[in-house]
């Protein structure tokens, strides 16, 4: 049986560079062929970083659903351009409180558009990446990064030039340069500046123990600098020396994107297509056909089930709503709209106790909360809601035990007043207890 082809493609509003691997011992490209129609296999493609914004920020979660829940907004409020459809795409590193996010964002009509230009010759491609990245497939292939070693790629080979560091086999930071800066034109200074930026903010930063590959000038360009900087590993590859076959540096990235699609390290890349949630569920639908009908049958067993429950609940909400508002007129006859009965029967209450003094101010349990519950909790205060009257507090902690501490903390700095707990619950995604605790 004949393998699938692999392909790599680089899109750009100027050009459209297709490249096969043809072989892999050595490794062979063939360049500048048409794929035909009719739906080759094995395919990634890149689109350029011109048509994308490529951002990193720290985020307090470490669970990928709650990172994809918040990036849209934190990505927003880091843009002056804010897009229509933004897509993204995302990569991550966790040390358990906290999370390092690295992640591009691209207007979706521009990802739309490749798709739908594949779609027409019949190519669902495995992956949408970033093509200022496509050369790190044939680095690796070259024996030129290893996971194991720290590493800063510095790609001028086509504009943008591209500066990124490599840990433990995945992207740590990324940089782009504007497309007029040249060799020429102050691009050491730029490269200088920026290397020194990645390298500060890699976890353990020492230029002496990483390796830097430089593509795109020659070692004359390159050698001076990095002797500058102090690297003691570098290396400065010809185009022949990653891959035969490829006729010239505008194909190294689209080379690099057809052995990515052959060894299935595509993944690694910023990948616009897995990293906005889409699976491919067609491949795995026709052998689990029989168990999804079953599934669907009885689906709609339960559905009907849950209808007649939400008929019956509906029903006792109705009846437990009319019993309120008496309740509440006959409580507060002064008021004539009744919005949230039980909130403002609690600042009635609250108006109360605050004429008679006894309930400290908004200020005064700010400094209870911060002095008062001690560090060994490990709570991650996420709302205070001030009424007066009331205190009521809303956060996480690692375990029930810890929620314990918390809560008997706060009766004995607020003078063993009462406390109620409105909420306590582990969140399945974090483990964390989730619980809102109110203070009287």
């Amino acid at each position: 049986m004949k393998p699938a082809a692999t392909w790599g493609l680089v899109h750009t509003p100027r050009q459209r560079l297709w490249t096969r691997l043809t072989g892999r011992r050595p490794l062979t490209f063939a360049c500048g062929q048409k794929v035909p129609h009719g739906g080759e296999r094995g395919v990634v493609a890149a689109l350029s970083a011109l048509e994308m914004t490529v951002r990193k920020i720290r985020l307090p979660f470490t669970q990928r659903e709650q990172l994809w829940e918040l990036l849209p907004q934190e990505a927003q409020d880091t843009l002056l351009h804010r897009p229509d459809d933004p897509r993204f795409a995302m990569q991550f590193a966790s040390d358990g409180q906290e999370s390092d996010v690295l992640f591009a964002m691209c207007e979706g009509r521009v990802i739309d558009d490749l798709l739908a230009t594949l779609t027409t010759s019949g190519i669902a491609p495995l992956g949408v990446v970033m093509a200022e990245l496509g050369a790190w497939p044939l680095l690796e292939a070259a024996d030129l990064i290893t996971p194991e070693i720290p590493t800063l790629v510095v790609d001028a080979s086509l504009a943008p030039v591209t500066l990124y560091t490599l840990l433990e086999g995945r992207v740590y930071d990324l940089r782009l340069i504007a497309p007029e800066v040249t060799e020429e034109n102050g691009l050491l200074d730029e490269v200088d500046w920026l290397a020194g930026e990645l390298i500060q903010r890699l976890p353990n930063p020492h230029s002496g123990t990483m390796k830097v590959v430089c593509l795109g000038a020659s070692r004359a360009f390159w050698q001076p600098w990095c002797q500058a900087k102090g690297f003691v590993q570098s290396a400065f590859p010809a185009s022949e020396a990653l891959g035969a076959g490829l006729s010239g540096w505008e194909w190294l990235r689209s080379a690099g994107l057809a052995l990515a699609a052959a060894q299935g390290s595509h993944g690694r890349l910023l990948n616009f297509k897995d990293g906005g949630g889409a699976r491919e569920w067609q491949s795995l639908w026709r052998p689990w056909r029989p168990a999804a009908l079953l599934a669907a049958a009885l689906l709609l067993t339960w559905s009907g089930q849950e209808l007649l429950r939400h008929s019956q609940a509906k029903s006792r909400f109705e009846q437990a709503r009319s019993a309120t508002e008496t309740a509440f007129r006959q409580a507060l006859p002064h008021i004539p709209v009744m919005v949230d009965p039980v909130a403002q029967l609690k600042q009635a209450l609250g108006h109360a106790g605050q004429r008679e003094g006894h309930f400290p101010g908004l200020s005064t349990w700010i400094g209870i909360i911060q002095n008062a519950v001690p560090a060994e909790t490990q709570v991650k205060w996420q709302r205070l809601r001030y009424e007066p009257g009331e205190v009521q507090l809303t956060g996480e902690v690692p375990s029930y035990n810890h929620l314990d501490q918390v809560r008997a903390a706060l009766r004995q700095a607020g003078g063993d007043r009462e406390t109620r707990m409105d909420e306590a619950r582990i969140l399945p995604e974090s483990k964390q207890v989730h619980f809102r605790l109110g203070l009287l």
